[in-house]
């Protein structure tokens, strides 16, 4: 039900009327709109974003506040956004720019000779796989792949803005990693 004031002829309304309208204040106005009942269809098409984001999205919590690797991204944000939106929106922009990328970097990440050593950095610092059931790739965002995207992500950054992650692991191309390098990368997501 909608409450509405009128105090000299200044009428204000919140709320929905039936299924017909919304009232709502916004930046000072009132405002009304059509109401639209919300949808969420789990198209194939969403659950691929979904799978991309959320994975993402999971991978940043294990960046701890004041680590240097959480300063590069608010470095990146400018002030903009939050760090790990940065984060997710560069990937997004530049390295899963659909699902077909996001399925040659799995590729790569599963040929990758330190693929153990990813994911036992993962399952060590607790990150867990994450998936949508209504997808369209059958590849779940390995906690592993996590690990692999940070570094994929972080040398990206770097070729972009040189100032930004210009420290080792970074300065090694991802294929070669080994051990040293995924533990360097471990090291730049604790806080100094």
């Amino acid at each position: 039900m909608a409450k509405v004031t009128g105090p000299l002829f200044s009428i204000e309304a919140r709320g929905k009327i039936a299924d017909a309208m919304v009232h709502f204040p916004w930046k000072g106005l009132n405002v009304v709109r059509g109401w639209v009942k919300p949808a969420n269809k789990k198209t194939v098409d969403q659950g691929d974003v979904r799978q991309m984001i959320g994975g993402l999205g999971r991978s940043m919590s294990d960046a701890e506040d004041g680590s240097k690797y959480q300063e590069d991204l608010l470095e990146l944000a400018n002030g903009l956004e939050t760090w790990n939106a940065a984060y997710v929106k560069f990937v997004m922009l530049n390295i899963f720019t659909d699902i077909a990328a996001y399925t040659a970097e799995h590729v790569l990440y599963v040929a990758h000779p330190s693929k153990t050593v990813f994911n036992a950095q993962a399952a060590a610092d607790g990150l867990l796989d994450f998936d949508v059931d209504y997808s369209g790739t059958p590849l779940i965002f390995e906690a592993g792949f996590m690990y692999y995207i940070m570094g994929r992500a972080a040398i990206a950054i770097k070729a972009l803005h040189p100032t930004l992650f210009n420290r080792a692991p970074y300065t090694t191309a991802l294929a070669s990693w080994i051990n040293t390098q995924v533990n360097l990368l471990r090291d730049d997501l604790d806080a100094s």
